[in-house]
């Protein structure tokens, strides 16, 4: 044994090789501060041994190394830029020794080569993969850039274009499509994964294969090229832009960075890259986007912990709407069974028309085959019955959004349901322990709210009642992980979570409009200027107008200083004139159908008329004031729901908006926005609209953390 660590070790083995391998002691390979110290360690012992003819680097895991451990990244990010610098030099020169070693490398890929793990790569001469492998630079999904390398490598290896599009995109390649593109130089099965790799290495050692040429080609600047490939390049950059928008400024950076330094020898390019990742770490949206991701997996492992062992053989769903549909599909698309019920025929044979519609579209994108199709339809079973009910040992209800209904539909399930049968309702505003008065075991009951689409939207809040058992609780959040979703528990009250929060940003909405405020400049700038991926308007309009209406009542009732809209209330004269959405083909827009079937909506300039007499003047109101408007009552409710905790914590608070709602990811969530923008200048800002009611009133513990100068978050902690 050459040397040994706990995360890697390296020895001699046979005709004058040594041998790399990463055996990290966690789940999987990480690029964390303690493997780059024992990498370096094993490097300087390899660099002394004059007699090798070559090093094959393996991984003992099924994936070879994940990436850096992005759990570090807002300390590091948060050194002194001297720091940095030092730490991101002393892992470039660690790369470069690899790459200068006497003798040729190759490494042997399989599962994930990702982040640092891909930069690692291709530090090394040789790369054979077997057909597990997905390799990629996601960098910039965390609003950062390749920092060990990746945009010198790379496109001296792959070419400029493609290296940029690669590493703009964050995009993992299969095995076949990183051999396309030159990223690897064969693929094999993972039984013979190693020896085709000691034998690719033996033909390099005996010079059948021109290692020192491979080298030479990623250490070399690369040529101009031709006035086109310039004119390209400059195409590449703009459909960047076009894709990412204003606000993300890691993908344009990193591609700019690939060009600029293209030119340049090795050494200079890596330190232009390191130029510039610090550049983009100082930034709050890489501060957001990784605290984005640190609270998901804080949120997946608090999941994980409360299922436990629990799991889901069969469910039945009531109701065979949209949402039903939805929730039968994905339980069958995760492989358990489904009983969907409905009283009426035909809406049975909607509900599995939709199903074969969404399973229908994953086959023409070849996300699933024929036989998966097959396989999920067939463990759906249409009933019109009660007679399965106690066969399920879970249970959704999701009919129509009305109390008096799902009571009745509760009472009648509850009836035949088995004695460990657990009884959920999916309404998404009626608090769970009003449902659960008429209940004999409420206990055995809790609120499963599923966002729609259900096949898209990964939220999943599991609400608990007043008397909801912790067993019932851990069931349920079992349920969501088996069929792939983030759930987040929360306590009961109107809206529960999300849609209290919505509620409140909606409410904001219709003040402006009750003073004549242009919904579609409104829509503008929450899009454009704060990022929402649709303005209020668009999202009343989606969800349905109907639907919004009856959920602000229940709001509104249970909110009444905030959410109760005194006057003239535009979204109930809307539903009053029959203008519904989408669904009906004017809402706020009207909409019609694209040559692709796809509703595409058009202003209604005469719209406003229906709330706001055309020869009143219309109040002077600037973008900043409309985007405060706007955002100040979601931010402060968010705040209430942590002071009376309907949510836990900041990170399950900033997870559920962007999941649920799709909060803007490079504002980091509400919580973390609040950090950014700073506590004490929101507390003045709520001064300046403090005459326009409770809805933007300071929260107790709003005020007193501005006082003290605290923060929702500190580096990356979830308190």
């Amino acid at each position: 044994m050459l040397y040994e660590a706990s995360s890697l070790a390296v020895k001699k083995i046979s005709n004058g090789f040594a041998e790399l391998h990463f055996c990290s002691p966690g789940a999987v390979n990480k690029l964390d501060r303690v493997t780059l110290l024992a990498l370096e360690e094993a490097i300087t012992q390899l660099e002394q041994q004059h007699e090798l003819r070559g090093l094959l680097i393996t991984s003992a895991k099924p994936h070879f190394i994940v990436g850096a451990d992005i759990t570090e990244f807002l300390t590091l990010f948060s050194l002194p830029e001297a720091q940095l610098t030092a730490w991101l030099t002393q892992i470039n020169h660690l790369f470069c020794r690899i790459e200068r070693l006497p003798y040729p490398t190759l490494v042997a890929l399989q599962g994930h080569a990702l982040g640092g793990g891909c930069e690692l790569a291709l530090a090394v001469d040789y790369r054979i993969a077997d057909q597990t492998l997905r390799i990629g630079l996601p960098e910039t999904k965390l609003g950062i850039m390749p920092g060990w390398g990746g945009t010198v490598r790379l496109p001296r290896l792959i070419g400029s274009a493609p290296a940029a599009t690669l590493i703009a995109t964050g995009k993992e390649q299969t095995g076949a499509e990183a051999l396309q593109l030159g990223l690897i130089d064969a693929i094999t099965s993972t039984e013979k994964l190693r020896d085709i790799g000691l034998r690719m290495l033996e033909m390099a050692a005996n010079k059948e294969l021109d290692w020192q040429a491979r080298r030479r080609q990623k250490q070399e600047p690369l040529a101009l090229g031709s006035i086109e490939a310039r004119l390209g390049e400059q195409t590449i950059l703009a459909r960047v832009f076009q894709q990412v928008g204003p606000h993300y400024p890691a993908p344009i950076q990193a591609v700019r960075t690939l060009f600029s330094s293209r030119q340049m020898s090795q050494d200079a390019a890596l330190v232009q890259e390191r130029q510039d990742f610090i550049r983009l770490t100082r930034t709050p949206e890489a501060n957001a986007l990784v605290g984005n991701f640190l609270n998901e997996q804080f949120i997946k492992n608090k999941a994980k912990s409360l299922a436990g062992q629990h799991k889901t053989s069969a469910v039945a769903v009531l109701g065979a709407g949209i949402m039903g549909a939805g929730i039968a599909y994905q339980s069958a698309s995760r492989g358990i069974p489904v009983w969907l019920k409905d009283i009426r025929r035909s809406a049975l044979q909607l509900g599995m028309a939709e199903v074969t519609a969404i399973l229908t579209k994953a086959l023409a994108r070849e996300a699933i085959t024929v036989h998966e199709l097959t396989q999920t339809l067939q463990i759906i079973t249409p009933t019109q019955s009660n007679e399965h009910i106690a066969q399920p040992d879970l249970v959704v209800e999701a009919v129509v959004e009305n109390k008096a209904i799902k009571q009745q539909v509760l009472t009648e399930t509850e009836q035949k349901l088995a004695a460990h049968g657990i009884l959920t309702s999916n309404t998404s505003t009626i608090p769970i322990s009003e449902l659960a008065s008429v209940l004999r075991c409420p206990e055995s009951f809790c609120g499963l709210h599923f966002f729609n689409p259900v096949p898209k939207m990964p939220l999943v809040e599991v609400i608990r009642g007043a008397q909801t058992s912790s067993d019932t609780i851990e069931r349920v959040v079992a349920y969501a992980l088996a069929l792939g979703k983030l759930p987040i528990v929360v306590n009961d009250g109107p809206g529960f979570f999300v849609n209290r929060v919505l509620f409140a940003y909606l409410s904001g909405f219709r003040l402006l409009l009750a003073e004549g405020q242009d919904p579609y400049r409104i829509d503008q700038i929450m899009e454009q200027r704060f990022g929402w991926p649709m303005g209020p308007a668009r999202l009343l309009d989606t969800i349905g107008l109907d639907t919004a209406h009856h959920a602000a009542q229940v709001m509104a009732q249970g909110f009444p200083e905030r959410m109760a809209l005194h006057g003239v209330d535009p979204v109930a004269l809307l539903y009053a004139a029959g203008r519904l959405g989408q669904k009906s083909q004017q809402g706020f827009y009207r909409y019609r159908l694209d040559s692709r079937g796809k509703p595409r909506e058009e202003p209604d300039t005469e719209l406003a008329h229906l709330w706001y007499p055309p020869t009143q003047p219309v109040p002077c109101c600037s973008d900043d004031a409309i985007e405060a408007r706007m955002m100040i009552p979601l931010l402060t409710e968010v705040v209430r729901c942590l002071e009376e905790e309907i949510i836990a914590t900041p990170a399950e608070a900033d997870m559920a908006l962007l999941a649920g709602l799709g909060f803007p990811a490079f504002r980091g969530g509400p919580c973390r926005y609040l950090d950014q923008f700073g506590l004490s200048r929101f507390i003045d800002l709520l001064d300046d609209y403090a005459a326009l009611g409770p809805l933007y009133s300071a929260t107790p513990r709003l005020s007193a953390m501005a006082n003290q100068g605290e923060h929702f978050y500190s580096g990356g902690s979830h308190a």
